[in-house]
């Protein structure tokens, strides 16, 4: 028997990382270049639309869509979140949060083409302008704690999964309940930690304009794909040797700066990449009708993402606290795609594991959890209300996802029972065998208590 589990759990450890490899892959070549399609086609065409006979109104008001719409949807999670229940309301769950995403990543664009355009307008473009960018950017997230919001993809992928779609996580990660804190992180967030993250891109993206073969647009941007390819297959393959050496390491400034160093590495590869992709486009995709190019590459790019039920990779949303992580979650890439999908079939599939967050198939709007009788005295408590593997690898994809090789070999025995939850187990189970045979058959299917 001990070598049947041994052998199961060592071959769900080579599957996991079969598909963590494959995840790697999906997100480096086809997620992370269609996101960059859908930005580079929607950033210039505001610039064609959006007042371009006065540039400073133009940026201005760019700015002002981007930060009112932040500050709106983040607001408005809760009430959003209640009104398009999936569970209750399925069709308009689908509607809305579709039309939520599309316009959500419209304002996104523009409040980064807002702050960007701003610095550019007043302090121009030379190397000394992005230099003093970046260095701003740099040095204010990491006193506050957010430099990792710098990633976006691909080290980073976001399912369209409905669990908490709406969420939008803040800096501080203040609770609703408390009005003028939350407000307070929700502005800090928006308008603060947003635009640093947009003043280190831009001044590294000026800085490489300006450097890397500023003459050539062809040669440039072939460098800046190189570049960018290369450090970020680097630093997804050493993930292989960083992450052992952190599964002991709780908290501390050491692992903070530490992370942060790691993360500024993976952020050259980052705009690289973006970079890169943006300029191929421009230069070799009907570069003689730049209009149609962009609406291709936008529209094409949000469409196909939606498809593989990923759009909301594309959106710029909240912010986390460096080093909030136990251990070597802080610096796992959140690109959890087909580990997402292959969690949630074996929660389904697999009877050692019931799927404790069933819904009874007659009855639409109460949540129901699986309650086992079976429990006697000498077995463990079920982690009956663990919804850690319904939400893997989704909301702000900015938590590391539950992994199998972390170190822990079993779920996790989180519960809403009390300390004397075995022997209320044991009295259910013993008044259950009081039944007569013919209620045994009646009732065996009713084993789901409504939550």
């Amino acid at each position: 028997m001990c070598l049947s589990r041994d052998s199961s759990g060592r071959g769900k450890r080579v599957c996991m990382g079969i598909l963590g490899f494959m995840d790697s892959l999906l997100s480096i070549f086809i997620f992370a270049p269609l996101v960059v399609g859908y930005w580079r086609g929607c950033w210039q065409l505001m610039d064609h639309y959006l007042l371009p006979n006065n540039k400073l109104i133009s940026i201005m008001t760019s700015l002002a869509i981007g930060l009112f719409s932040g500050l709106f949807f983040c607001l408005l999670q809760g009430p959003l979140g209640t009104l398009c229940d999936n569970d209750k309301r399925p069709r308009l769950h689908l509607l809305v949060s579709r039309l939520y995403t599309m316009i959500y990543c419209v304002c996104c664009v523009n409040h980064w083409r807002g702050v960007w355009a701003t610095w550019d307008f007043y302090t121009g473009t030379s190397w000394q302008s992005g230099a003093t960018s970046v260095g701003i950017g740099l040095l204010t997230l990491a006193i506050t704690r957010g430099l990792k919001n710098i990633l976006a993809p691909p080290f980073l992928v976001v399912t369209d999964h409905p669990e908490e779609y709406f969420k939008v996580p803040t800096l501080f990660n203040a609770k609703r309940e408390r009005c003028g804190y939350f407000l307070l992180d929700t502005v800090f967030t928006v308008v603060v930690t947003g635009s640093l993250v947009v003043f280190v891109w831009r001044g590294t993206w000026v800085f490489l304009d300006v450097m890397l073969f500023p003459d050539q647009a062809i040669y440039s941007a072939w460098g800046s794909m190189v570049l960018g390819m290369t450090v970020t297959l680097l630093v997804f393959a050493a993930q292989l040797l960083i992450i052992p050496c952190f599964k002991k390491i709780r908290k501390g400034l050491g692992k903070i700066l530490i992370e942060d160093a790691y993360h500024t590495i993976c952020f050259i590869g980052d705009v690289n990449m973006w970079r890169g992709v943006w300029g191929l486009l421009n230069i070799y995709l009907l570069p003689e009708m730049p209009v149609v190019s962009n609406f291709i590459t936008s529209i094409g790019g949000m469409v196909i993402l939606m498809c593989f039920y990923n759009g909301n990779s594309i959106l710029v949303r909240g912010a986390v606290m460096d080093g909030a992580e136990d251990g070597c979650k802080g610096i796992i890439f959140p690109t959890h795609y087909l580990r997402h999908f292959y969690k949630q079939n074996r929660n389904r599939n697999d009877p050692q594991r019931p799927d404790y967050w069933a819904r009874d198939e007659d009855v639409r709007s109460p949540l129901h959890i699986t309650a086992p009788l079976e429990a006697t005295i000498t077995s463990k408590a079920n982690g009956v209300c663990d919804g850690r593997s319904f939400t893997d690898g989704f909301n702000d994809a900015y938590r590391s996802a539950y992994d199998e090789d972390d170190g822990r070999t079993s779920r996790p025995t989180s519960s809403f029972l009390n300390p004397d939850a075995v022997s209320t187990a044991a009295r259910l189970s013993m008044a259950r065998n009081r039944l007569d045979s013919s209620d045994l058959d009646a009732r065996a299917h009713q084993t789901e208590t409504p939550l």
